[in-house]
């Protein structure tokens, strides 16, 4: 049976939503997160740099959250999850690269500065502070994107989950969310999908 890693309140939320709303046969492993990284040292065979999610299928180790939505819609080609057209994958694949390449390092920046910037508190508050406003900046981007839309898409797909991650976190850091951002979030939050990984990552 496949094996997927995760922690709680970490980008793989939106993965094991997505395993979930694929009925994809899988065992959920919670690994706690450390200094160092997810898990214990012996963790690192699948994911170098002790990174979740990762999802270890028979001989394959599927990294990244962009690489997880890649082999499950290989793997439920029917699903109504992923693009259905060509200009539904370019669409995915923008999202997909900003999220992942613009949005989330971000969060790791105010979250954990002390990877990229050191231990001292006032290089630390400085930029929290410039990343913070950046990200309001970003936020008002989707914001407007969502405005007129239920969904990030022309319709309900895995990014949904993906941008939930973030919705979430900015709750974390009590960045108040916009109306549109905050009703997305709650319709994301009571999909099924996203209700039955959320009480297992609970567990």
């Amino acid at each position: 049976m496949d094996r997927f890693y995760f922690t709680s309140f970490s980008c793989s939320i939106a993965s094991l939503a997505l395993l979930i709303e694929c009925q994809h046969v899988f065992e959920p492993v919670r690994l706690q997160m450390t200094a160092e990284g997810a898990g214990e040292e012996s963790f690192a065979a699948l994911s170098p740099l002790r990174q979740v999610p990762v999802l270890h299928a028979g001989a394959t180790v599927v990294r990244e959250t962009g690489a997880i939505f890649e082999y499950l819609s290989l793997q439920h080609r029917g699903s109504a999850c992923f693009a259905r057209t060509a200009d539904e994958r370019i669409a995915a694949l923008h999202w997909i690269g900003f999220l992942g390449g613009t949005v989330h390092p971000l969060f790791r920046l105010l979250f954990r500065p002390d990877r990229f910037i050191g231990n001292e508190e006032q290089d630390q508050g400085s930029a929290r502070a410039q990343t913070r406003q950046y990200l309001l900046r970003v936020l008002v981007v989707i914001e407007s994107h969502l405005a007129q839309r239920d969904w990030v898409l022309d319709r309900r797909t895995a990014i949904d989950f993906y941008l939930f991650v973030f919705t979430r976190w900015v709750g974390l850091l009590r960045i108040p969310l916009s109306p549109a951002l905050k009703d997305f979030h709650h319709r994301v939050e009571s999909l099924p999908a996203m209700q039955l990984a959320l009480a297992i990552e609970s567990r």
